[in-house]
């Protein structure tokens, strides 16, 4: 969690939310997500700083299969087979369409918490 709470902290400074907005916190548990300008900065940026992404703005598999993994005692297998289905789904978008897509998915398809 700690982890998350940084990379929210760097995206906030980043786009320019106010310290105050729950952004973080609902886009993380999906919680009335709306899809805003400033959601969707949001999903990119916190994807682009956990490291989601190679120089080519493709997701990498590893980078994200470890951050899941990281506070559970969950099949590595099949974190990594959701987390690839979510991948080939976005491949192919553009680069904010690709994490929402990516966003998206992982929540539809995710059997495990962080």
């Amino acid at each position: 969690m700690r982890q998350i709470l940084d990379i929210a902290r760097n995206c906030y400074q980043k786009i320019g939310i106010p310290t105050d907005s729950n952004v973080a916190e609902r886009i993380t548990f999906q919680q009335n997500v709306t899809y805003n300008e400033e959601e969707l900065k949001y999903i990119l940026c916190f994807q682009q700083e956990a490291g989601w992404f190679d120089v080519d703005d493709n997701f990498v598999l590893e980078p994200i299969v470890d951050f899941c993994m990281q506070n559970n005692a969950v099949d590595r297998v099949q974190v990594k087979e959701s987390i690839n289905k979510c991948i080939i789904r976005s491949n192919g978008l553009v680069l904010i369409e690709k994490a929402r897509k990516f966003y998206d998915c992982f929540y539809e398809n995710k059997q495990f918490l962080f």
